[in-house]
């Protein structure tokens, strides 16, 4: 039965790594397989293709443990305990890290436990021994994230930044070129601003262009990503406004020009009462970032949003890097 489990394991690897290969992505059961493959320094093709030869090797050694070879059965023993070893932290990973499982992921834990356990009692001993160390030497770590954005980690991520010297907010913009909310939050800044705004996207852009914004040599959009998820936000556009005393976000395009207009104008308005008709909430935090979410007008971090005439992502092909 491991044999069969182990075959069946070089099938699914093999083809999940061809599917990535030639489509640019796998197969997987919700979105979970993206949170984690994001979280990863390892490519999902070099995973897959790690499994591919494990599973290969399993399946060839436990042909040969069958000729009554007392050195290929320890040999198949050892290679399923390390494999299970390496399953139990990846779970693990999911479990306390991430917070959310990949379902193609634990299709592959449940055949490497399967085929330990047809090894016999002493092999699903060690198993359980070794899966318990693990999960309880991960429990009792702090896999803790700060929430608040310090001015390190998120000016990585910035591919420009338009500095205010006398503004009181600091703002980091999350965006996408493919999402036309996004957009809309982009044109309204070209309006005038007055708080120093840096501009993090979660994907790289080989052209950016923004009047007055100066541009970063590099950035790096995963801790943008990374960010984002460890606040458990999903949509963009997204504003963090740092200011003294506190943090707010805010989330979808509404909230933030709703945002911009009463905080960061160049002019502001005679009326704040009309502008902030119908457009959500407006508020502050002390000591910890306050969220406040738009009911619409977003896009998922995950996939792009439908483009339109005149996206984003067209309007930046078009227009030259800020030097």
């Amino acid at each position: 039965m491991s044999l069969l489990l182990a075959l069946a394991g070089c099938l699914l690897t093999g083809f999940q790594a061809a599917l990535i290969l030639y489509r640019g992505n796998g197969i997987c059961f919700n979105e979970g397989c993206a949170i984690v493959d994001s979280l990863t320094l390892v490519s999902p093709l070099y995973f897959n293709l790690a499994g591919f030869l494990f599973f290969l090797l399993v399946a060839a050694s436990i042909h040969q443990a069958r000729k009554d070879s007392p050195i290929w059965q320890r040999f198949v023993s050892v290679l399923l305990i390390s494999g299970f070893a390496a399953e139990a932290v990846l779970f693990s990973f999911q479990l306390f890290v991430t917070k959310v499982f990949c379902s193609y992921c634990l299709i592959i834990f449940g055949l490497v436990v399967f085929a330990n356990i047809f090894i016999g009692l002493k092999q699903i001993f060690r198993g359980c021994c070794i899966f318990t160390a693990i999960v309880m030497a991960f429990a009792s770590l702090d896999f803790g994230v700060d929430a608040g954005p310090t001015e390190k980690s998120l000016e990585y991520g910035s591919i420009a930044r338009i500095t205010i010297s006398d503004s009181t907010h600091e703002l980091y913009f999350f965006f996408s070129p493919t999402c036309p909310h996004c957009e809309a939050v982009i044109e309204k800044l070209k309006d005038g601003v007055a708080c120093t705004v840096n501009f993090n996207p979660i994907a790289v852009l080989d052209t950016f262009s923004f009047p007055g914004a100066d541009r970063a040599s590099e950035y790096t959009p995963q801790i943008n990503i990374d960010f984002l998820q460890s606040l458990g936000i999903s949509n963009i556009p997204t504003l963090v406004d740092k200011y003294e005393g506190g943090i707010t976000i805010w989330t979808g395009s509404d909230l933030i020009e709703t945002f911009l207009e009463l905080n960061c104008q160049v002019e502001r308005p005679e009326s704040l009462s009309e502008i902030t008709e119908n457009r959500g909430r407006i508020g502050q935090s002390e000591g910890r970032p306050l969220l406040l979410d738009g009911p619409e007008k977003n896009c998922s971090v995950l996939e792009d949003c439908e483009k339109g005439p005149g996206s984003m992502e067209e309007s930046f092909n078009q227009q030259s890097v800020v030097q």
